[in-house]
């Protein structure tokens, strides 16, 4: 795949002057206590404090548990019995997190302090960490809350189902994975109680652990993802002839893609996908995979791939990638409602691929869309405005025949027709013989049409 820019001294005092000398330090101590820049007293009626007990899951010994303010830095550690107090906390609302190495991070938001008060913590639990590094073959909960590693490949086998409740922090070692025969499920009740697939690693790089791989699963299986955060994964969620759903996830910083789905009829809605080489990538006959009102941004190849797969690709936004949507190879997607915008290319069609391209916002790419090597689109309905270069690009080559393209009733951004032309390029501007058509264009919209993605 071709590369793309993205659119991106001091002197001795005179006898007078030491007789008054004594006079600075005191004009400097009444200008410090003023209101706007005395600083805070620890036993000052405008703090108070936080006070809780923590405790150690199979342990009589609960001292040593940090106990950290993550908004102020201020922090303790708890006594033996796990009781805790951190003083001088300013009036406010606060987040606390809990943690000692072996056992699980806990935190708590929202924790409201008013001056000269106590708030008290709930008692809380830290639970083991549990490191798994055998194959799970019969029914198993990681319970919320818990700490998990996994060490090497491991894979739930069929028919066992894993399900991972809230607050759950998965952490792989290097180059492992979990594979998935059976069934997973990964649910979190909301987004504050994500699920979090991680490396175990302190400041871990896109890569530093391998992928979730559901592989070969039958389409009653019951595999899902929800509110859960992937970081880091060389490949974030494979699908392999395998359709989990995948809602409301985020999935950040993988070193190939976030998802990839081959033969697959997967559903990926809602999800933020972002800083990976691919965002989403449909391979090998996905053409019943529907994506659908994710946010991709800053992927920095593609947002959304298709090779020989046709998915709908509806009410997404797509974002800071070279190419926004690629499209390769008998490809025929329906792209519809999406707003796609500041990239390299908005959309690149290659190799005997048509999209149905229809009421996007398709603006402020380097290059609205680009055919080539015997792709014809069909582009109607689309608000496309504020390109750098081309509002279209048709191209081809000696092995694939002359179409033209029907690019009738989008809004150009303009209702000059010569100025729409000056930005198309097709076979009026190539030498005559070359198998290029024409991009019929006209009509135009007069106007933006309001209907054009994505709709709330």
């Amino acid at each position: 795949m071709k590369a793309r820019a993205r659119y991106h001294g001091a002197g001795k005092t005179s006898p007078a002057g030491r007789g008054l000398s004594f006079l600075f330090p005191l004009l400097l101590l009444f200008f410090l206590c003023l209101p706007s820049g005395c600083s805070k007293d620890p036993a000052s009626p405008e703090n108070g404090s936080i006070s809780g007990r923590a405790t150690l899951e199979n342990s009589s010994d609960h001292g040593g548990i940090l106990i950290l303010l993550e908004d102020t830095g201020q922090s303790v550690t708890t006594e033996s019995d796990g009781g805790f107090t951190i003083g001088g906390v300013s009036a406010g609302t606060h987040r606390l997190q809990a943690s000692k190495d072996g056992y699980s991070t806990v935190t708590r938001e929202n924790l409201t302090v008013r001056a000269d008060q106590t708030t008290t913590v709930e008692a809380f639990t830290l639970l083991e960490e549990w490191i798994i590094s055998a194959d799970i073959t019969a029914q198993t909960t990681w319970d919320a809350g818990r700490s998990i590693v996994i060490a090497g490949d491991i894979v739930v086998d069929a028919p066992a189902v894993l399900t991972i409740e809230d607050d759950v922090q998965v952490r792989f070692q290097d180059n492992a994975a979990l594979r998935v025969e059976g069934t997973l499920i990964a649910a979190a009740s909301d987004s504050a109680r994500s699920i979090r697939f991680t490396s175990v690693n302190s400041s871990p790089s896109p890569g530093a652990w391998n992928r979730i791989y559901f592989d070969e699963l039958p389409p009653e299986n019951e595999s899902r993802l929800a509110h859960c955060i992937i970081e880091y994964a060389g490949t974030g969620v494979i699908c392999n002839s395998a359709s989990p759903q995948i809602e409301e996830c985020r999935i950040l910083s993988c070193d190939y893609a976030a998802i990839l789905c081959s033969n697959s009829s997967c559903r990926i809605e809602n999800n933020l996908i972002q800083d990976c080489q691919h965002g989403i990538r449909c391979e090998a006959g996905s053409n019943e995979v529907i994506i659908h009102g994710n946010t991709l941004m800053d992927n920095y190849e593609t947002g959304i791939a298709c090779l020989e797969s046709s998915p709908q690709i509806a009410q997404n936004h797509v974002q800071g990638a070279d190419y926004g949507i690629w499209c390769e190879y008998h490809s025929f997607p329906l792209i519809e409602y999406n707003e796609i915008f500041e990239n390299g290319t908005g959309i690149y069609i290659y190799t005997v691929s048509a999209p149905t391209i229809q009421k996007n916002t398709i603006h402020h790419n380097t290059d609205a869309i680009f055919s080539n090597n015997g792709s014809y689109p069909t582009v109607n309905q689309n608000n496309i405005t504020d390109h750098e270069g081309w509002f279209f690009y048709l191209n081809n080559s000696a092995t694939y025949d002359e179409q033209n393209v029907d690019a009738q009733n989008n809004w150009w951004g303009t209702v000059t027709i010569s100025t729409i032309g000056e930005h198309i390029r097709d076979k009026n501007d190539v030498t005559p013989g070359l198998p290029i058509g024409y991009v019929i264009y006209d009509p135009i919209l007069s106007s933006p049409d309001p209907t054009a993605g994505p709709t709330p």
